[in-house]
């Protein structure tokens, strides 16, 4: 029972939140302090959805971590839930008119960009951001408990920027902007509603901590006014949160569906005989194309196949083998661009694994350079004691007047230099050059062999 009891105080010493509180006023300056977006704060936002929207079009990941680092929209949001948190309607109304401006300048500045962007195509960092779901609420609640506890700690915190980054504002309003240039009604929604879902649960996240925490709390003679914001939050909160359990509910079963069909066609077609070229899943038509190389498979084969997806729980899925010059009826422009994107993508590993091996083995070289000199000098002094030092330079393109033995120094890659005490004849330098050429691989037309005698 002592155990247990002593447990249990070690385990909320650690878990405290108020341990390290930054005292009230800091809290509510820090807070009040980022609310606000206008003069710079709003020309770096404009920049942030300008520098996302060129990553969306581009495809690139970096870009698009890189402008949710400079967004400040964090401030707002925040703002929104603390002053839920501490009853302070001001702040509230004031928090949510700069967010909505915010909004408007961000959905603004994104359309005018994709809208005279010549790049028109939505690639999967865009697409991404059209199917909200209940992983998305996840992200942006714990996200913005992680933001919220960070700024109230007495030590600043380096937590925004992560938060920033994991909950996402900025793709979504640039998603939601291409949508509108090009007239997508579908992926306007789609991502202005995965929008509010980060904003609304970020705010909702940033309440619940600073209602448990020890923060001063605006009292009003009528309690009734700090707890109809609440409900009118706690509704926001239910409203968002409903659509993203059907849509997550319809994730779950869409994973599951494709996996039951390749692990069914990769069990019928992959064999010794047939092997699959391209394998397209619509899981909302239920229909799988398939076009197959190898042995020819018969009607009746395809038949049984179909009615074997069935008893495999496909039930009103459909089955469409492509074989033998039937490909023409398939979506063409799609198999080209699936396979010119897996071309790359393989291009891209092998390039990236033979840079390596280079590093690797241009390290080696080095390495080896090293441990040759010292090998050579160390037998070389076995039989003259009157050598100190040997050194190997490669790609050398200067010539000296005294190495006339080089008859064409376009071919020269390589120089030996000696240094010795005393002065070698002539027979020693051959006995030495020979045994350096054999000993070392290097060719004697390609290099320049120097002895230094002090």
């Amino acid at each position: 029972m002592l155990f247990l009891n002593q447990f249990k105080l070690n385990l909320n010493e650690k878990l405290h939140l108020n341990n390290d509180k930054a005292d009230d006023i800091t809290i509510d300056e820090r807070i009040r302090n980022d609310v606000e977006i206008k003069g710079a704060s709003l020309w770096i936002l404009i920049c942030a959805i300008l520098v996302a929207s060129i990553g969306l079009n581009v495809n690139s990941t970096a870009v698009i971590i890189g402008a949710m680092l400079i967004s400040p929209l964090m401030g707002s949001i925040m703002g929104i839930g603390y002053g839920a948190g501490i009853n302070d309607i001001l702040l509230i109304k004031k928090s949510f008119k700069n967010l909505f401006q915010a909004t408007l300048f961000s959905l603004l500045a994104s359309t005018i960009y994709f809208y005279l962007s010549p790049l028109q195509d939505a690639h999967s960092e865009l697409l991404a951001r059209t199917s909200p779901n209940l992983w998305d609420v996840l992200i942006a609640f714990f996200g913005g408990l992680a933001g919220i506890i960070g700024i109230t700690r007495k030590e600043k915190s380096n937590v925004i920027p992560g938060v920033a980054i994991a909950t996402a504002l900025m793709p979504p309003l640039c998603t939601a902007g291409f949508g509108l240039a090009n007239g997508n009604l579908t992926f306007f929604l789609g991502a202005f509603y995965l929008y509010s879902i980060n904003f609304i649960f970020i705010a909702f996240s940033t309440l619940l901590v600073i209602s448990i925490s020890n923060v001063t709390k605006i009292k009003y003679e009528n309690s009734d006014i700090a707890k109809k914001i609440k409900i009118y939050i706690g509704i926001a909160v239910f409203i968002t949160f409903i659509p993203s359990l059907y849509l997550a509910y319809h994730l779950v079963n869409e994973a599951i569906y494709k996996a039951t069909v390749k692990h069914f066609i990769n069990e019928k077609f992959e064999n010794n005989q047939t092997n699959i070229a391209k394998l397209s899943i619509n899981f909302n038509e239920k229909s799988i194309k398939i076009i197959v190389v190898g042995k020819h498979i018969s009607d009746d084969e395809i038949k049984k196949i179909q009615n074997e997806l069935y008893a495999n729980g496909l039930t009103d899925t459909t089955l469409k083998v492509f074989q033998n010059g039937e490909i023409k009826t398939l979506d063409i422009q799609s198999f080209k661009d699936e396979m010119n994107n897996n071309f790359y993508t393989m291009i891209q590993e092998i390039l990236n694994e033979q840079n390596e091996q280079i590093f690797d083995l241009e390290t080696q070289i080095k390495n080896q350079n090293t441990l040759n000199e010292e090998s050579a000098l160390k037998e070389l002094t076995s039989f003259f004691p009157q050598i100190t030092d040997i050194e190997f330079n490669n790609n050398i393109n200067l010539f000296e007047n005294n190495q006339t033995y080089e008859q064409n120094i376009s071919y020269t890659n390589k120089q030996i230099s000696i240094e010795s005490t005393e002065k070698l004849i002539e027979n020693d330098k051959n006995k030495i050059k020979n045994w350096l050429y054999e000993k070392y691989k290097v060719d004697s037309n390609k290099t320049i062999f120097k002895i230094i005698d002090k």
